[in-house]
């Protein structure tokens, strides 16, 4: 956060590279979920810790283990509590190399590189000797949690230490990464040969439709209960469209509303302002001029046959 930035952009900057972390993040956890890496031995070791490390971590150890032909072992020094060995190049005999210390009480071993101490992830050295022992998988006290795929999974403590709550059972990321190693593991299997390959198909059939019908049910149960509430409060009325004159047509038919509006308009006088008189005495010139009107539209009388009233 600088000067000229106000505190808007600074909280805005802070949730967009937030949004962006835990998006890699996500990205990461499908990456170890879905894909495989590519082994370069056949030890067992490299195999197991495929399944166990994520990819990263995996990638440091796969470097450590592939390290360890080249290595040799020679005995230093050996008494009752410890043993040291020496870890050094086959071709360099006189290189001053690793010393591997091991603890007879508690089978515990430590290397002078001190890479497990502060990587958490086996040295060569220590694998070196492991293979020399003929220790085919590593020992737990040599993986550390974090660094596994299941680090996730566990028991989650509030910021007092007092509450815990369980997620290894529901949690969808284990339950995934579960399937897809039975999966998998099936799958290898079964591409071997024909016949394993079509029962493992219409297992996968059957499942997927015993999985259709069971969210089917699931779904019809929950809109079964559901009800919708209808409302009356708002009505909606409807306009009559305005009445349209076309050419060529006859005349067009007034509405009652449009009459007694014309009729209002007109003068109680004969069409005088401020007269008196009853319009009743000229009801007739009225209809006359009309019917005039009429024809003359329709072409049947011209304008000097037409007599106009004064």
């Amino acid at each position: 956060m600088f000067d000229n930035n106000s505190m808007y952009e600074f909280v805005t900057r802070f949730e967009r590279a937030l949004a962006c972390l835990r998006h890699n993040k996500l990205d990461l956890d499908h990456k170890d979920i879905n894909e495989k890496p590519v082994l370069k031995t056949s030890w067992l070791m490299e195999k197991k810790m495929s399944e166990l490390y994520t990819l990263h971590s995996f990638k440091i150890f796969q470097e450590e283990i592939f390290q360890i032909g080249a290595y040799v072992l020679t005995i230093l020094h050996e008494d009752e509590h410890r043993c040291v060995w020496k870890v050094h190049r086959e071709e360099m005999e006189g290189s001053r190399g690793r010393e591997v210390s091991v603890d007879k009480s508690s089978n515990r071993v430590s290397c002078s590189c001190q890479m497990f101490e502060f990587d958490r992830i086996p040295c060569w050295h220590l694998l070196a000797y492991l293979s020399l022992m003929q220790i085919r998988e590593l020992p737990s006290i040599y993986i550390l949690q974090r660094w596994t795929k299941t680090a996730k999974a566990g028991r989650v403590f509030d910021d007092l230490g007092s509450h815990q709550k369980e997620i290894c059972g529901s949690s969808l990321f284990v339950r995934r990464q579960g399937l897809f190693q039975l999966a998998s593991t099936v799958i290898d299997d079964a591409i071997l040969d024909e016949d394993g390959t079509e029962i493992v198909r219409e297992a996968l059939l059957s499942s997927q439709n015993k999985i259709a019908f069971v969210m089917g049910s699931r779904q019809a149960g929950s809109t079964s209960s559901i009800q919708l509430p209808i409302s009356f409060g708002i009505q909606h009325g409807l306009k009559e469209p305005l009445k349209v004159r076309t050419n060529g047509c006859g005349k067009r038919l007034k509405g009652g509303k449009e009459k007694a509006v014309k009729k209002s308009r007109k003068c109680h006088g004969g069409g005088l302002l401020g007269s008196s008189q009853d319009d009743r005495l000229y009801d007739d010139d009225e209809d006359d001029f009309d019917n005039e009107c009429s024809l003359l539209e329709m072409g049947m009388y011209s304008l000097d046959q037409v007599e106009w009233a004064d």
